[in-house]
């Protein structure tokens, strides 16, 4: 978090965009999921590990420099033994591994004419030997090179381009999931009315799903003040009262006849004063007006902003006449799979694919389950392959196929004289998958078929190919999960997120302060980039809603929180009095001793053995203190609501409005969001690390229903000797009940002839 904020500060210290280069140091594991490699054999890279370093289109680099460490066996012959850096198929640096140091540093300068927007690909390749002549084994063990990408660290020198005044821009060049630290954005508007909230609050989650998968932590001043990029939500007076201390031109807000976007340098004031006809403007931040005659042309105007395929024209402003939306049915996430379908793997992102050399590359797919599916594990899915292979190869040769890191299976590539499979099977149990995002990876194994010491290895031949006309199929899922679970809300935002325009929630803000409202809008706009879709649907009060039925979420002050909700939660943090903390966790298990009745020597009950989710059981110590919920803390609290069984409360809490606002923030922390689980979390607010407890301190409760086919699964599965019995009695019954019946008819025929 400290480092992020170094990053903002250096942004927000710099002249105005194109004047001035600043130098930024940036460590990797910051923006890029890295770990230190080891590369073996003698020849390897790290090519497999996909090593991307992205430009925004925002950004003009003049320099880059990368600073990795590296270490090596001491066995290495130096004049043979090389490390190379590769970037984007370009050389730029190559260094001898020497045996005689251990541990070196590399600094590699990349030019700025390989630094246009994108995502660059990088790699490090290392050549290994430890003799000088005769044979040596490629595989031996003093063959190795540590590569450390964990205290890697990127140097940009670099500044912003102006942004072209044109409200496309917002889609192709402001908010870019390729920008490494996307900055702070500041959300200026008037007083807060559930109109205003809610537009706010979608301008918000659609800039957090442009940006797709990267922090996009939002703050509010009461006036445009600070350099970064500003977005401005009102009616046109409101406009005036915000701009015209800067001499920008009336036309900007008086020409507004009803929904209306647009999009302008940000604005600054200068000791020496400005002239309406030249403002001081700086063209490297934006303005963006989101605004209206009244809360509905708000809104529509907002809702505009946040949806991602938007037509946005090439224009600086647009005036909106109507916006058509989707129906959109529950359970629908961005790369999200709907039970019971069949896809290609085109479909999936996948396409055609050859897979060349010994140890080629693996290739994969990700895809989403529901957080709340019920995954039984006697169900499969059905994976169905079209492949080709090469010629000469030899017959151990295999594709393997792993699912979330774990070995599924693997295909034989046994003829030499090449082949294919069309529609080859694959079965996985659905315990392999999980809640959540899944990986899919094919990582082929390729031997030639000649590979005698000494002997030129012919490697041409090794190809398999994995046609996109492949599909995987997946069973018919059930809805159904133990909560409270803060882990399934921030995988989803499930229940609150259940339809991804979240209809059936309201967000309530009770202390109507700009600071909990603000840390409501980091909420919502993290949550719906983690579904993929505004919360177009979502309702908004600054008091609590009379009942009904929908999900809650209260952002506010603890002792604001209506006591009812404050007294059902599983911690109250308002009064002194009992804290129940988890001690002594351990594995939980089945005792035989729970049941014993006589059927119990037969027959588990169904329910120890699906329905008892939990795996770690604990005692509770109870202590009273005074007083419970500190300075410098924040809280993550979900349970059942007391009014109504089958909906649940999510509580985000503080002491204070330095503290919700620092909350808000630092629900955008990837350690943050990784640490939230259970019923209960706090986050340190005061540790630079941000560090978070969670825990499960209240009653479980359970949200959607199991079919009838998982329970005869079960049983068939678990008791077959007594399911085959049951069957076969059933069988015989049925046999001997027709043969009586045919008995009884044949005697009545023959009684009336």
């Amino acid at each position: 978090m400290k480092k992020f904020f170094v990053f903002i500060i250096c942004l927000n210290i710099w002249l105005p965009a194109g004047v001035d280069a600043r130098t930024v140091s940036l460590p990797l594991k910051d923006f890029m999921a890295v770990d230190n490699i080891r590369l073996s054999g003698i020849e390897a890279n790290t090519q497999r590990f996909e090593l991307k370093l992205p430009i925004p289109e925002r950004w003009k680099v003049h320099e880059a420099r990368l600073t990795f460490g590296y270490s090596n066996s001491s066995a290495l012959i130096k004049d043979r033994s090389k490390l190379t850096f590769v970037f984007d198929g370009f050389v730029l640096a190559q260094n001898s591994l020497d045996p005689l140091v251990y541990k070196k540093n590399l600094t590699v300068t990349i030019p700025p004419s390989l630094l246009g927007p994108g995502y660059h690909p990088f790699e490090i390749q290392v050549a290994q030997h430890s003799v000088e002549s005769g044979c040596e084994d490629p595989s031996a063990p003093e063959l190795w090179t540590s590569i450390e990408l964990v205290d890697a660290v990127l140097e940009l020198k670099m500044d912003l381009k102006p942004i072209p005044l044109r409200v496309s821009a917002v889609n192709d060049f402001l908010y870019d999931p390729k920008n490494i630290y996307p900055p702070e954005i500041d959300l200026v508007f008037p007083e807060l009315t559930p109109g205003i909230m809610k537009s706010v609050a979608l301008c918000a989650s659609g800039i957090a799903n442009r940006y797709e998968f990267r922090r996009t932590p939002f703050f509010n001043t009461a006036n445009i003040s600070r350099r970064t990029d500003t977005i401005v939500v009102g009616d046109p007076e409101f406009l005036r009262s915000q701009l015209s201390r800067f001499n920008l031109p009336d036309s900007i807000w008086e020409n507004i006849q009803g929904p209306h976007l647009s999009l302008h340098h940000l604005p600054y004031l200068e000791q020496n004063g400005a002239s309406k006809s030249n403002p001081k403007t700086d063209p490297g931040f934006a303005l963006i007006i989101v605004c209206g005659r009244n809360e509905e042309e708000i809104l529509k105007a907002s809702t505009a902003l946040s949806l991602l395929s938007m037509p946005l024209p090439d224009a600086p402003s647009v005036h909106l006449t109507d916006i058509q939306l989707p129906v959109l049915a529950p359970y629908r996430f961005k790369k999200g799979l709907v039970p019971g379908c069949t896809y290609t793997l085109k479909a999936l992102g996948m396409d055609s694919f050859t897979f060349k050399g010994m140890t080629p590359i693996p290739k994969g797919i990700e895809f989403r389950l529901p957080s709340n599916a019920h995954l039984t594990p006697n169900d499969q899915a059905v994976l169905s392959l079209t492949i080709a292979y090469g010629a000469a190869m030899r017959e151990d040769s295999v594709l393997n196929i792993q699912l979330n890191d774990k070995f599924v299976t693997g295909i034989p590539l046994r003829d030499p004289a090449g082949g294919n499979y069309r529609d080859y099977e694959v079965q996985f149990l659905m315990s392999s998958l999980k809640p959540g995002i899944n990986r899919l990876l094919f990582a082929p194994e390729l031997v030639p078929l000649i590979t005698d010491q000494c002997t030129l290895i012919q490697t041409g031949n090794l190809r398999i190919t994995l046609f996109d006309n492949s599909t995987l199929s997946l069973p018919e899922i059930d809805q159904w999960i133990e909560m409270p679970n803060l882990g399934a809300f921030l995988t989803d935002g499930f229940p609150f997120g259940r339809y991804p325009d979240m209809r059936e929630t309201q967000i309530c803000i009770p202390d109507k302060t700009p600071a909990s409202f603000m840390a409501s809008v980091n909420l919502i706009a993290m949550t719906a980039q983690k579904i993929g879709f505004p919360p177009l649907a979502a309702s908004w009060h600054v008091d609590t809603p009379a009942s009904e039925d929908k999900d809650l979420i209260f952002v506010s002050q603890t002792d604001t929180i209506p006591s009812s909700f404050r007294e059902a939660a599983p911690i109250n943090l308002t009064t002194p009095g009992p804290i129940k903390m988890p001690h002594l966790g351990r594995p939980k298990g089945n005792c035989e001793n729970e049941n014993n009745s006589l059927l119990s020597k037969f027959f588990h009950p169904r329910q120890n053995k699906i329905t008892q989710v939990d795996i770690e059981d604990s005692k509770l110590v109870i202590l009273r203190a005074d007083p419970v919920f500190i300075q410098g803390r924040g809280a993550c609290i979900e349970f059942q609501n007391p009014k109504d069984k089958n909906r649940s409360v999510f509580m985000l809490t503080a002491q204070n409005q330095e503290d919700m606002a620092k909350t808000g923030q630092a629900l955008w922390d990837p350690r943050v969001q990784a640490s939230l689980r259970g019923d209960t979390a706090f986050i340190n607010l005061t540790d630079p690390e941000l560090d978070t407890r969670s825990f499960r301190l209240g009653d479980n409760y359970y949200l959607g229903k199991v079919s009838p086919i998982p329970f005869m699964d079960y049983y068939a599965n678990t008791y077959p000797v007594w399911f085959i019995g049951v069957i076969v009695v059933l069988c015989f019954s049925l046999a001997m009940l027709l043969y009586m019946l045919l008995r009884a008819r044949n005697k009545r025929r023959l009684t009336s002839d």
